[in-house]
């Protein structure tokens, strides 16, 4: 992968994030956690759908179990909208709205400001409609931002001792674990507190079945940003804000 900055500046504000011209993503996610919509109901779902661009935008909806804080009197489903290329999803539930672009075999990685654009323009309709129903305005509690890469197997990495060819403070030389063997998996996870980022972001690295050649193993490496709303500063700040830590962390 390419990218046009260098390491040691990317810290600062005035550097622009690094892109990626391959960038190795199989699954983004962003999403907004907001108050619980007063005087929501089951049955407003499909206003909702209408919302976000009715069933020629999202024509299969599935029913899932909620996530998140579940103390509420009444309970509630988590609803997915996803398109008919299987490529977006859209999860909602009363309390958040979440969007994922996942590669289902179809065009690469969009790329962060068309994913973006689509979240802001469904909370922008979400709210519009709560504001009409008396359920709300929407009111920002918390952000994710999640990233999902896969690494196949290939001329970069072939077994599991090569992780440390992609990521070196993994590298574990078999001279130094001889009483361990052959290293046959992986799973490593870290938590960090990155300059700028109002929150944490954890990194899980991990060898999983590949989501885009069935039969392979691929190096994964998930990167999900989490922050609370805080006064001062704004939903867009915090979201580039977690985009520069994680495509930062991803370049070095």
């Amino acid at each position: 992968a390419l990218v046009e900055c260098t390491k040691e500046l990317l810290v600062s504000d005035a550097v622009p994030i690094p892109e990626f011209v391959h960038p190795p993503v199989v699954e983004v996610a962003h999403a907004v956690v907001f108050k619980r919509l007063a005087r929501f109901g089951t049955a407003h779902v499909r206003l909702v759908l209408e919302a976000l661009g009715g069933p020629e935008a999202y024509p299969v909806g599935i029913d899932k179990p909620p996530i998140g804080d579940l103390d509420w009197a009444e309970p509630f489903l988590r609803t997915w909208f996803i398109s008919a290329d299987n490529c977006w999803l859209v999860q909602f539930q009363p309390d958040r709205l979440i969007l994922n672009w996942r590669q289902e075999g179809g065009p690469p990685y969009p790329g962060y400001d068309i994913v973006h654009a689509r979240l802001a323009n469904h909370l922008a309709a979400l709210n519009d409609l709560a504001e009409a129903y008396k359920w709300g305005p929407l009111e920002d509690v918390a952000y994710e931002l999640n990233y999902v890469n896969q690494i196949a197997q290939g001329d970069l990495w072939s077994k599991p001792d090569d992780v440390g060819r992609v990521m070196p403070h993994l590298s574990w030389p078999k001279a130094d674990r001889s009483g361990y063997g052959d290293m046959v998996g992986l799973r490593w996870v870290g938590l960090f507190s990155p300059p700028g980022l109002t929150g944490q972001l954890q990194v899980d690295v991990s060898l999983v079945p590949s989501l885009l050649e069935a039969g392979t193993t691929a190096l994964q490496i998930q990167q999900l940003a989490t922050g609370p709303a805080q006064a001062g500063l704004g939903r867009e700040e915090w979201f580039a804000s977690a985009r520069r830590a994680i495509h930062t962390g991803l370049l070095q």
